[in-house]
């Protein structure tokens, strides 16, 4: 067998078991996990003002059971998912994904008549305008993600509030 059948056969091999692929591996973020300002009745004193605060390598000073604590973050994909209108019918088939890790590639876990595995929309590149997360309550985190808002809008801190703005 010559040289160049052997390399061909073996990056054919390496690419069937999936230890070579032609794409890059999907990038993760961290972000907070979803937060309902509405459940909040008494806010809670706050145990971190920034990420920097928290002790705990990987974790991430979010709004949770109504005050700010270092929790662990949600790894998503970057992207949003696409702005697909569908016509579901019941009863809703069985899930794909519960969350992007549980999609392949780059696809992110988008709800579409159930969960399901979707290419994902870029986002644009706008970043949200400078803020003071002091002043931030959690009952007005009104967002905890760009994906809660409605493209091309991003979730941004605005004075006390943390909500869906156009930039």
């Amino acid at each position: 067998m010559s040289r160049a059948i052997g390399s061909l056969l073996l990056g054919i091999a390496l690419c069937c078991a999936g230890v070579w692929t032609l794409e890059s591996p999907a990038k993760y973020h961290d972000v907070c996990p979803k937060f309902e300002p509405r459940t909040c009745k008494l806010p809670q004193p706050r145990r971190c003002l920034g990420d920097k605060d928290c002790a705990k390598r990987g974790q991430k000073c979010c709004c949770s059971e109504c005050g700010w604590k270092c929790v662990k973050p949600e790894k998503v994909k970057s992207g949003r998912c696409p702005p697909i209108m569908a016509s579901c019918v019941l009863p809703l088939p069985k899930p794909q994904c519960q969350t992007d890790r549980d999609c392949p590639h780059h696809e992110k876990c988008c709800t579409l008549c159930g969960k399901v595995c979707l290419d994902p929309v870029e986002e644009a590149p706008e970043v949200c305008p400078a803020s003071d997360p002091r002043k931030l309550q959690c009952p007005s985190v009104f967002c905890t993600r760009n994906e809660d808002c409605l493209a091309p809008q991003k979730c941004c801190q605005s004075g006390d509030k943390q909500k869906c703005m156009d930039l």
